[in-house]
């Protein structure tokens, strides 16, 4: 009866650890559950010979001596590799190079083989005990204390690392150990007792449980994709950060960044199902994990992106498994109904990048690179899946012509193969099939609106019977999201060498995408605002100018994602539309920024126009069914026939009270109502011929700069980019006249593109001096606000080849405006390339600790109000040393402007603050001269100084 209870326990623990092994890979981690998976099959082996020992020894006199002495061995065998496979794991969490590693497990297994080698000088004996019989002698007490000797071993690596491992390490392997070694001396002491099938048992339950999901099971789900089963986004997150500590103290560590993407997976989810997507998704993953070997985790980033990260692997092993991926893709295509295949490159980190997020930025960009080849390839088959003949389209030309046509697309057929190509822009807009397309002529018609199909027929018919030579008609065309726009499409036939037509060449002009027309919105943009507002001045119309913007827009797109947010504006200009009527005329001017003219209209309409338009957009945006309320600001400027200002004047007007009006009056319409506000007429002429310079070729522009020196040493490490005008008629203007009303207007991100580029060519420059200059640039809200600022900077950054971890951008005071959720997320983006932020005039706007505290900047700016006269002010003092001594404890860089003499300067030094900038070094030079500057500086020398000193006295 004894038997049998022991065998039913058994059969328990192989169920159990049975079950375990089926449900484990839905939450092993990637492939470091190999452990797990070895562990696993020891004690499943241990326990089934448990149950077959437990048989035999008790029938000795119908099972043969040999089968009783074979199984006997296994038994122990398989308990002694559980032992060494706990031991292997401890050294490898201990130890992490993986020559010790390596080393270690051969040596144990070493001794496992002395152990089978000795077998047949160690006999097992066959003992009657408590109800039972059992298997002791020399066999048996040699192998467990083999697996004592491993377990030993175990515990002694645990005491010397025990502060190196992570506490919940500790408190896992601790218990563990301690169950094993405790059944292996009850099985000694008792051995009738054959508890080692049960600990074994326990402690593969509990391995799995504690440490194959480190906090819980539950923890554990949200870092691994319950899809795939590899990585989530969330656990890269995590584990990033502790990777890019490694990175930085250690530079010789190669990260390798694989990125793939899945291709054509809406095209299966749409035509299959959304069931079979994800069975494509799983497929991949499942081809990834099997042949990335020597990645070190691979992760799910996204809907059909996955990120694998290699550790010290040279480019050829990666590259080589690489190519085992694409393989096996087009291998698996032949046993499911589509086509599988994955976008997927590389980049390994060196010293050319600043963080191993710029590695993974590489790796993205050489991947998308690699989509658009394969895209391309793809769009040279038919759509039976045959290779097209495109001789004579895949010309250079073509595609620098179709890379620079803006709205006009390009498009050639060749007459001999019906193949025609187009250019890409005109796929993305009209949701062609594909680059190239067989059989054009049926394909392009039912993209022709109904109505206009029998005129393009007449008229393309006629140039391919020759009765006319150029093709050339109006007609609608369907794009991508269902809408017609008017296109205009001129083209003619080419001849061949032997007379004979040989392609079709035409241009297609959409002019649903005109400079003119916002395509968000379908609103006239400030092209066609300029003049018409000019039209109403010289009619010397009696007329209402009324700015409206959207407030905090840019939470909604945090929120809402950019798509949304379009949509948002599009019902927006809806109401814009339906409000106004016939009584004026709208114009999107900026991101968020709407400009009303309204001829005829007096102060009271507008103030009613804008009540109603304040309502509406309250409560009647809806997304999904969701009311989305926008808040608004408007600045309202009303002239009369005796008007005598220019556009220019009425916008910066309008831009002043739609300032007010946003910071002051808390949205309340607000109305400009002394046009001349003691400035002369000068000054709106002036204005005026800064604003026309802004949009047009900024000839009067430049940049001068301002040294940048270490607070302690005096070094000048870098340079603050200050913007200057000048013109023949007005002179050197000073920037105070014309920079705050400038950064205000919508014409300022055509300046600040031309300031960003500016600066980072002329700090180029800069580099053989001082290698590690860092340049500052002053941005605004308007930048930040408008979603193509962070393109453009990356855009700049590339063009010139400057290093981005040496570019800092300064938050002006008015970007406190902006929502700060939205705010975080610009600086975050920016360091995720290295580019530096520091807040601009400490003291002033941004005065409230809060957004020192919240906002993940790198440096602050105590504006120079606070320096100018500190050594006679102990308020000054006292603020001064507070901020500083806050930003060194926060780990952050402190930067003092308005220094002017050496006394201030020596004051100063004392308070412990990174850099220092003001008149006493240098005045801001331009380019040249601060080159000359640098260089004086290098040498040692002070006389270069000394002469500007005198020279601005």
């Amino acid at each position: 009866m004894y038997p049998l209870l022991i065998v039913r326990v058994e059969i328990v623990c192989l169920i159990l650890l049975i079950f375990l092994g089926i449900n484990a890979r839905y939450y092993k981690m990637g492939k470091d559950n190999g452990s797990f998976k070895r562990m696993l099959f020891f004690a499943i082996g241990h326990v089934v010979f448990d149950i077959i020992t437990v048989l035999t020894v008790n029938n000795l006199d119908q099972v043969p001596i040999w089968v009783n002495y074979i199984a006997h061995v296994v038994f122990y065998l398989f308990a002694i590799l559980f032992a060494h496979e706990f031991f292997c794991y401890v050294i490898a969490l201990s130890y992490r190079e993986k020559r010790i590693q390596k080393m270690v497990r051969i040596l144990g297994l070493s001794l496992v083989g002395l152990y089978l080698l000795l077998l047949p000088v160690l006999p097992i004996e066959y003992l009657h005990g408590n109800g039972t019989n059992y298997s002791l002698g020399p066999a048996a007490i040699v192998g467990y204390g083999l697996g004592m000797i491993f377990l030993a071993g175990s515990a002694v690596i645990l005491t010397v690392n025990f502060k190196k491992l992570a506490p919940h390490v500790r408190m896992a392997l601790i218990p563990m150990l301690t169950v094993m070694v405790a059944a292996e001396c009850i099985q000694i002491v008792v051995p009738e007792l054959l508890i080692t099938g049960g600990a074994a048992t326990v402690v593969t339950v509990a391995f799995f449980f504690s440490l194959e999901n480190p906090a819980d099971v539950f923890r554990q789900k949200l870092l691994i994709d319950a899809l795939t089963g590899v990585k989530s986004r969330n656990s890269y997150e995590l584990e990033i950060q502790q990777m890019e500590k490694e990175f930085v103290q250690n530079r010789d560590i190669r990260f390798g960044m694989v990125f793939c993407d899945i291709n054509d997976l809406k095209e299966v989810n749409d035509k299959f199902g959304h069931l079979k997507g994800d069975d494509y998704i799983g497929d991949i993953a499942q081809i990834l994990m099997r042949d990335l070997q020597g990645a070190e985790s691979i992760y799910r980033m996204g809907g059909d992106e996955f990120l694998a990260i290699y550790r010290n692997t040279d480019k050829a092993k990666i590259q080589q498994e690489i190519d085992s991926v694409n393989a096996d893709c087009k291998a698996m295509s032949e046993k499911v109904p589509y086509q599988m295949s994955v976008a997927i490159a590389y980049a390994v980190s060196g010293e050319e990048y600043a963080s191993l997020r710029n590695v993974l930025q590489t790796a993205d960009y050489l991947m998308y690179q690699n989509k658009t080849n394969m895209r391309r390839e793809k769009s040279r088959l038919s759509q039976d899946g045959q290779q097209m003949n495109v001789a004579g389209l895949t010309d250079r030309i073509f595609d620098a012509f179709a890379a620079t046509g803006g709205r006009n697309y390009l498009f050639m057929a060749n007459l001999a193969t019906n193949v025609s190509r187009w250019s890409q822009a005109a796929v993305d807009y009209f949701g062609l099939p594909g680059e190239f397309i067989y059989d054009n002529a049926t394909v392009w018609m039912k993209y022709i609106h109904p109505d206009d199909r029998a005129d393009y027929r007449a008229d393309i018919g006629a140039v391919f019977s020759g009765k006319k030579k150029e093709h050339n008609i109006e007609y609608r065309v369907r794009n991508k999201r269902g809408e017609y726009v008017v296109c205009t499409c001129r083209g003619r036939i080419l001849k061949g060498k032997n007379g004979e037509p040989d392609l079709f060449v035409a241009t297609l002009v959409n002019h649903g995408i005109g400079e003119t027309i916002d395509p968000i919105t379908g609103l006239h943009n400030e092209r066609i605002l300029v003049p018409y507002m000019e039209k109403l001045l010289q009619e010397k119309t009696r007329a209402s100018f009324l700015t409206v913007k959207i407030c905090s827009f840019s939470r909604i797109n945090l929120l809402y994602g950019h798509a949304t947010g379009d949509q948002i504006l599009g019902q927006f200009s809806v109401i814009l539309r339906r409000i106004i009527g016939q009584k004026g005329r709208v114009f999107r001017i900026g991101e968020t920024r709407f400009t009303l003219c309204l001829p005829g209209m007096d102060a009271e309409d507008v103030s009613r126009l804008y009540s109603n338009l304040t309502n509406a957009a309250r409560f009647e945006i809806t997304m999904d069914s969701i009311t989305i309320p926008l808040r608004l600001a408007g600045g309202a400027f009303t002239v009369d026939e005796e008007y005598t200002g220019s556009v220019a004047t009425v916008r910066n007007n309008l831009t002043s009270v739609l300032e007010r009006s946003e910071q002051e009056d808390h949205g309340r319409l607000a109305f400009y109502s002394d046009p001349t506000r003691g400035e002369s007429q000068v000054d709106f002429k002036l204005l005026t011929a800064i604003y026309q310079d802004a949009v047009t070729e900024r000839k009067g522009f430049r940049l001068e700069y301002q040294p940048v020196h270490q607070m302690d040493t005096g070094e000048v490490i870098g340079a603050e980019a200050l913007l200057r005008w000048r013109s023949e008629e007005f002179g050197k203007v000073p920037p105070g006249q014309f920079v705050p009303w400038l950064e205000n207007d919508p014409c300022f991100f055509q300046v600040g593109w031309w300031i960003l580029r500016k600066a980072l060519t002329d700090a180029r420059e800069m580099l053989p001096v001082v290698p590690e200059f860092v340049i500052k640039v002053n941005i605004t809200v308007l930048q930040l606000e408008d979603e193509r600022f962070n393109t453009m900077v990356l855009e700049v950054l590339r063009e010139t080849g400057f290093p981005p971890q040496q570019l800092c951008l300064e938050l002006t005071e008015r970007c406190r405006e902006l929502d700060e959720e939205y705010l975080k997320s610009q600086i975050e983006f920016f360091h995720k390339f290295g580019i530096q932020i520091s807040l601009d005039d400490v003291g002033t706007g941004f005065s409230s600790l809060g957004v020192l505290l919240n906002l993940p900047i790198d440096e602050i700016k105590l504006d120079k109000t606070f320096i100018t006269d500190i050594r006679s002010r102990e308020a000054n003092q006292a603020y001064v040393g507070a901020i500083v001594d806050a930003t060194r404890r926060l780990g952050l860089h402190s930067c003092l402007e308005g220094i002017e003499d050496r006394k201030t300067y020596e004051y100063l030094r004392s308070f412990g603050a990174t850099c220092c900038q003001g008149y006493y070094f240098s005045k801001s030079l331009p380019a040249r001269d601060f080159k000359a500057y640098l260089l004086a500086e290098k040498r040692g020398g002070n006389r270069f100084k000394e002469t500007l000193e005198k020279s601005f006295s």
